[in-house]
């Protein structure tokens, strides 16, 4: 909870600031362009959409959310205190900066925030810490702040330096006349031109180098090999609408990790969605697979090829290459009680005579019925009914209560399912309150997810959501 207390002290520190923010050329200047992180935080708008407010001289939190504290034990009464952040001479209408530099051996972790009043700044800082910052050729500096951390005022930027070997104002130096900067990083740049809330580079190649070879993690190998072709990836999160979290990866279409993807996977649908249960409560995942393409990956073989003894799971393993297409399970439950949990699996398969001969072989006769292509088996696990059918090339399992409602008109779910490779939908509903995901990765290159928390129709920022949430998960079962 002191993680917790003192990201809101800070936030509401940041509700004093009403000017406009914009993109710090100065900043993004001194980050090498070889960065392996970096990230670009909108501080204002963070705000903004949090729901903090600030009325006669007073901070209001969110109303769940102070509720949620208070349920919580926590204790604010010092909020208006945090005012003082706002007076220490750190420009927050601009946005700040974070980086990992390539050369970990020299930082390991450095912060860039804007200053407006370096004088306030240093006797802020100093009043904190309770030392003096030294004066190192117009370079303000103080070299030991405790955990490994530097901190250097200069040219009305502050330097939060992490895991540093050098001193202060060596990195200062090193930063301020870099060759070049994380503006000759094309990809860099553009993640970090996108106005969301949070933007953050990954240089995806340095950190596979790191991992090693095959022979240090053992059937990694043909992994790296693959994921040698993302060079690299943008993460935007924006709180504006809900909780809109979007992923980009750099891959080259031609790749061979492009390649795999396509052979194993096949045309995305939602055609089975009519078939999943719908509740109060509902979760739906859909891939969209070719079962021959996967077991015909090198990766694979090697495990195949040792099931020639076995029969059965050689019999299996030909019927899997057979799924082609949408592979879509839903779970719903009215109440979120194990009781009235209902499960069906759905998905196209090619081979369905040697499906059915394979369930009828391994089944007693009075476990099935078979009524012309319809074949049916009922089972029944831990005292509840489950059955599997196979009808119309399409294999359907089903476990559990049966609802009369099915997922097929929900449009978050079309959304999610329809339009993706993989996707995730989920609704959780508490009396008037409901909380929806709706995640969609309709290619190898990226996708997005999407958190929105309602109350009676109406939005909430993501402060109150959070509490919506805490609220729903003490209701669940333990």
């Amino acid at each position: 909870m002191k993680t917790l207390k003192k990201c809101l002290m800070v936030l509401v520190a940041l509700m004093f600031v009403t000017s406009c923010n914009k993109v710090d050329t100065k900043l993004e200047s001194q980050i090498p362009a070889d960065a392996v992180v970096v990230a670009k935080v909108d501080v204002l708008n963070v705000i903004k959409h949090s729901g903090i407010d600030f009325k006669d001289g007073k901070v209001v939190l969110p109303e769940k959310f102070a509720a949620m504290l208070k349920d919580m034990g926590e204790q604010f009464d010092d909020l208006d205190e945090v005012a003082k952040l706002f007076e220490s001479g750190v420009d927050f209408k601009n946005s700040i900066y974070c980086f990992v530099p390539a050369d970990g051996g020299k930082n390991a972790f450095v912060a860039l925030l804007p200053v407006a009043d370096a004088k306030k700044l240093q006797a802020y800082i100093e009043d904190q810490v309770k030392a003096q910052m030294d004066d190192k050729g117009g370079i303000l500096v103080l070299e030991d702040v405790g955990r490994d951390v530097k901190l250097a005022i200069s040219d009305d930027v502050l330097y939060v330096l992490s895991g540093s070997k050098q001193s202060a104002d060596e990195c200062v130096k090193a930063l301020a006349g870099l060759e070049k900067n994380i503006s000759a990083n094309e990809l860099a740049s553009k993640a970090l031109a996108v106005n969301d809330d949070l933007n953050v580079y990954f240089d995806n190649a340095f950190f596979q180098k790191s991992m090693g070879t095959a022979a240090m993690v053992p059937r990694a190998g043909v992994a790296l090999e693959l994921l040698k072709d993302v060079k690299g990836s943008a993460y935007h999160v924006s709180l504006a609408d809900g909780l809109r979290f979007k992923h980009e990866s750099d891959i080259d279409a031609s790749s061979d990790l492009a390649k795999l993807v396509t052979s194993v996977t096949d045309k995305p649908s939602a055609e089975f969605l009519s078939l999943m249960p719908k509740a109060k409560n509902a979760v739906v995942l859909g891939l969209s697979l070719n079962g021959e393409g996967i077991l015909n990956l090198e990766m694979v073989k090697p495990y195949t090829e040792k099931l020639g003894g076995h029969a059965e799971l050689v019999q299996l393993v030909d019927i899997f290459k057979s799924v082609k297409g949408p592979v879509t399970l839903g779970i719903a439950s009215e109440t979120l009680s194990p009781k009235d949990v209902s499960a069906v699996l759905a998905f196209k398969c090619g081979k369905t005579a040697e499906l059915k001969s394979f369930l009828k072989g391994i089944v007693g006769a009075d476990a099935y019925t078979e009524n012309g292509d319809e074949l049916v088996v009922n089972q029944s696990l831990n005292g509840t009914t489950g059955s599997l059918v196979v009808k119309n090339g399409v294999v359907s399992v089903k476990y559990g209560k049966a609802y009369p409602e099915n997922m097929g008109g929900v449009s978050g779910a079309k959304d999610a399912i329809g339009k993706s490779l993989c996707g995730f939908y989920a609704k959780v509903a508490d009396g008037n309150a409901e909380v929806e995901l709706v995640s969609e990765t309709p290619d190898i290159k990226g996708g997005t997810s999407t958190l929105t928390v309602t109350e009676g129709g109406k939005k909430l920022g993501v402060l109150d959501a959070l509490a919506v949430i805490y609220n729903l998960t003490k209701k669940m079962p333990k």
